[in-house]
């Protein structure tokens, strides 16, 4: 039997840009609910976030929080692991490094970790509901940079030393451990294929930014969803790439619909 197994971004992939809806997408995450096939959201938000959205999709499946740093399995989902696998930094400890490398060379940023929830929202457009969900962190830390490129090139360096690693998402740089969005797939896609070993697994990734491109690049099928509001990544690496017309929940949409036809 083949199922897809289904990797998902979520700000200008699932959830439109500009309002974070997603019913654009009813009708394919409806298919694939009806047709057993997994739906991981794979995104920078955190466990607290993806929650909210998973309950309002009626979605039980695994969900990678904050940029690939933790997983949170659900209770009883597979028979070894259960509950929050981390794969990086502890927030606590990040938090200590970013405030150390600031107070040491003056870099110019803020995160979450500096903010209000008012703040937060009013920089995101969330509203205070979903921006206290946002603080909730467990082990990353999104930053505004507001100093030169050549002051961050040095910043990502002193980072690299102290094994952290910062990643360019659609609104926010993203402070986490060595770890990315697809060590967390790769991790779960093995969990899979051993939890049920008849299943003829084809995977397959959608995103629209920089973060999203270590997960597209571990999947059989990887999709780029188009975001008028940043420039693509570069893609010549991927294969079988899928490319939507249409930009956020629309293209998502199409691009699922259109991947039904490999499980003829």
């Amino acid at each position: 039997m083949k199922k897809l197994l289904v990797f998902t971004d979520l700000d200008g992939t699932l959830l439109d840009h500009d309002n974070y809806q997603w019913q654009a997408a009813t009708s394919a995450i409806d298919w694939l609910h009806e047709h057993e096939c997994p739906l991981i959201m794979n995104s920078s938000k955190t466990a607290a976030e993806l929650e909210r959205i998973a309950r309002q999709m009626d979605n039980h499946d695994p969900m990678i929080c904050e940029n690939g740093s933790s997983i949170v399995i659900p209770e009883n989902y597979f028979n070894e692991e259960n509950g929050i696998i981390y794969f990086g930094e502890k927030y606590d400890s990040i938090i200590n490094t970013l405030n150390d490398l600031r107070k040491q060379y003056n870099y110019k940023f803020v995160g979450f970790n500096d903010l209000s929830v008012a703040d937060i929202a009013r920089m995101t457009g969330l509203d205070e509901e979903q921006a206290t969900l946002a603080r909730q962190r467990m082990s990353s830390e999104p930053i505004k940079w507001l100093d030169s490129d050549a002051a961050l090139q040095e910043f990502t360096q002193h980072l690299d030393k102290a094994k952290i690693s910062i990643v360019k998402g659609g609104r926010f740089y993203s402070v986490s451990g060595r770890c990315s969005k697809g060590d967390a797939v790769l991790w779960l896609v093995d969990r899979y294929r051993r939890q049920q070993p008849d299943t003829e697994w084809l995977t397959v990734a959608l995103g629209d930014s920089e973060n999203d491109m270590p997960m597209l690049e571990c999947v059989d099928y990887p999709v780029l969803i188009s975001n008028p509001h940043s420039s693509a990544p570069a893609s010549d690496k991927l294969k079988n790439l899928k490319r939507p017309d249409k930009p956020g929940p629309e293209g998502w949409n199409q691009a699922i619909h259109d991947m039904t036809g490999l499980l003829a």
